[in-house]
């Protein structure tokens, strides 16, 4: 979207990034935000001020996508599980995560995809669509047993755990093919309703189509 805050987009009069936590907010005592400095600063522009729990994390690596926040999560967090939103997801269904959860504790089994073999070390959703499959890495469980893994697959030393270190080199940082390497990992059938959590704004041509407010000065 050519460097526009996708959180502050607002979609009817709320921005985006207060749907995904209003959505999640009373799943957890431990609900937080990994983004950069500016917005840790300022409370993702003070537009999350009645979310008094809500914690704020600097990214603990740079230049590495995704993965650079899901490591910066599972630090970050006070439990050994942590889900994982990104923002420009505004529809979700807390319903879902719960069901997920469920999963952690080998108590769901959907036709025969997730079982647990000596604890999840990752719950992904995936689903079928015109004979292929397809995952949703950024709406997934994790477990902080993935840390070392992580740190091994973006080849980080010591001093790379400081925040606003940038780390470049020739690794493979793709989400997708690192959840294809965990041994652990039990995925959960979706179906076609629960796929409208998914839904997510990459572009101006998105956001039309769902009805949404642009506020032109909010910029990154």
């Amino acid at each position: 979207m050519g460097g526009v805050n996708k959180g502050l987009l607002r979609i009817a009069g709320e921005p985006m990034i207060k749907r995904v936590v209003e959505r999640v907010y009373h799943l957890s005592d431990d609900v937080f935000i990994v983004t950069d400095r500016a917005r840790v600063d300022s409370r993702c522009f003070g537009v999350l001020e009645d979310y008094k729990n809500l914690r704020f994390v600097e990214d603990t690596v740079k230049g590495v996508g995704p993965l650079g926040g899901l490591y910066t999560a599972l630090l970050s967090s006070l439990y050994g599980y942590v889900f994982v939103c990104a923002v420009d997801m505004p529809f979700v269904d807390a319903r879902l995560i719960v069901k997920m959860f469920a999963c952690v504790e080998g108590s769901l089994v959907d036709d025969g995809v997730c079982q647990p073999r000596g604890g999840c070390e990752a719950i992904v959703p995936v689903w079928i669509e015109g004979g292929k499959k397809f995952m949703e890495p950024l709406f997934s469980i994790y477990s902080k047993d993935l840390i070392v893994e992580l740190e091994r697959r973006m080849d980080l030393t010591s001093s790379m755990r400081f925040p606003g270190e940038r780390w470049y080199n020739k690794k493979d940082y793709s989400i997708h093919r690192f959840i294809e390497q965990i041994e652990n990992c039990c995925f959960i059938s979706i179906s076609d309703a629960e796929r409208d959590s998914f839904l997510n704004l990459n572009t101006f041509e998105d956001y039309d189509r769902y009805g949404v407010e642009y506020i032109g000065n909010l910029k990154a």
